[in-house]
């Protein structure tokens, strides 16, 4: 069985240019700077395969890999490819479970983050829902041992739609190292279950490892990955929201045609609360003036607004990464930049105080851009991690050596 090269399987519009990718096979070969990379191999493009097992199993060597028109590498391939019949079922779940409101909190790489989810009880099993934002509606299963609530693994929970693959349930575990450079890196893992420690008084289940979620169940590719998960019943009061805190400003830049604002909003207020993310908002103020939003310029909205939900996130002009938000401005002739958390819960609606940074006289802002990069990692499209990129629409995440980041987007021709 023979796949043909140079086939159109894919293409993003670019700041109103598109691009189309190809996949071929292809090989390594050394650049005149001496890295490796990857080129159409020109003399057999095809990729070879042979039917074995209910499998569809490669058995040419190479990689299939997505390349431009004129054959650069786009940064994505698949080595000894094995494309095989999924025959893991998702669980039948009762359908008239009675499920309790509860939040999720959870360490993520820097800061305390949380979510609503589900939780109910049948009898000996424990379930979970809406632990996975991709798909809410997926429920994962476990069962009371004592005073312990044990998920076992790789449990299928079906289709992702966002990155296109299987998803499934693991627990999971973390451990880091520091490169022969100096920097630290954090590799995961799957374990065989992610048990909580489990308060029938207050109904809460904690733990100290981690939940993830995985696409396929074969090898570590985490699309969620939430350090020591924390669930507890969830009762929506109003209450205030806690300051944000601007990271990063950088001043209108007329070549890029807009100005940079990343801050961090956190989901819980000064004593802990936590709050529902469908009913927080921030705004940004120009001196004592509101910024509009514009459909324009943030092409999610249908209408003009001053208030941004918690949540939008168009990938182009915003991108929310974690409690991280990063916003372009395109406006210009202010002297300072404001931002406020508002929350719309309980029946109330009550905003923060406006977090400040001076414009041209704040020598904290400036100094981002002279600190020094400690990490650089590259996410796609769909906000996963892509190891050293060649081709493509990527989004650069800079680590500074003060703890900030910096996010660009990147297209690699």
């Amino acid at each position: 069985m023979v796949a043909k090269g140079n086939q159109p399987i894919y293409q993003v519009d670019y700041q109103g240019e598109q691009i189309d990718f190809y996949v071929s096979r292809m090989v390594t070969n050394q650049t005149a700077e001496g890295d490796l990379t990857y080129v159409i191999d020109k003399q057999n493009p095809d990729i070879k395969f042979v039917y074995r097992n209910d499998s569809l199993i490669q058995v040419s060597d190479g990689i299939i890999d997505m390349h431009t028109v004129d054959g650069k590498w786009a940064g994505f391939g698949d080595l000894n490819s094995v494309f095989s019949t999924v025959k893991d079922k998702v669980a039948d779940i009762n359908p008239s479970l009675q499920y309790n409101d509860c939040y999720m909190k959870f360490l993520t790489s820097d800061s305390q983050d949380g979510q609503l989810v589900k939780l109910a009880f049948d009898n000996e099993d424990v379930y979970i829902r809406g632990a996975f934002p991709n798909m809410p509606e997926a429920t994962i299963i476990g069962k009371k041992e004592g005073n312990k609530v044990v998920f076992e693994s790789n449990q299928h929970l079906g289709i992702d739609n966002v990155p296109k693959n299987h998803a499934y349930f693991f627990g999971g575990t973390s451990q880091k190292t520091v490169d022969k450079d100096g920097y630290q890196q954090e590799e995961l893992f799957h374990t065989k279950n992610l048990t909580f420690d489990f308060d029938a008084d207050k109904m809460s289940l904690v733990a100290d490892s981690a939940m993830c979620f995985n696409g396929g169940n074969r090898i570590m590719s985490y699309i969620h990955f939430f350090r020591q998960p924390e669930i507890n019943t969830y009762t929506e009061t109003a209450t205030t929201p806690a300051m944000p805190k601007i990271i990063l400003f950088y001043e209108f830049n007329p070549d890029e045609g807009y100005a940079t604002l990343m801050f961090d909003y956190s989901k819980f207020d000064e004593q802990g609360q936590f709050m529902n993310p469908e009913k927080l908002y921030y705004k940004i103020y120009k001196d004592n003036e509101m910024l509009t939003f514009l459909p324009e310029d943030y092409p999610g909205l249908t209408a003009p607004t001053n208030e941004m939900s918690y949540n939008y996130d168009d990938r182009q002009s915003v991108l929310v990464t974690e409690t991280y938000h990063y916003i372009q401005i395109y406006e210009d002739g202010y002297s300072k930049i404001g931002v406020s958390c508002i929350y719309k819960g309980g029946g109330e609606t009550h905003e923060s105080p406006i977090t400040w940074k001076l414009i041209g006289e704040d020598t904290s802002v400036k100094n981002f851009h002279t600190d020094q990069i400690a990490v650089s990692r590259y996410l796609d499209i769909s906000g996963r991690r892509v190891v050293n990129p060649s081709q493509g629409l990527f989004i650069k995440e800079d680590i500074l050596t003060n703890g900030t980041r910096k996010y660009t987007k990147v297209l690699i021709k």
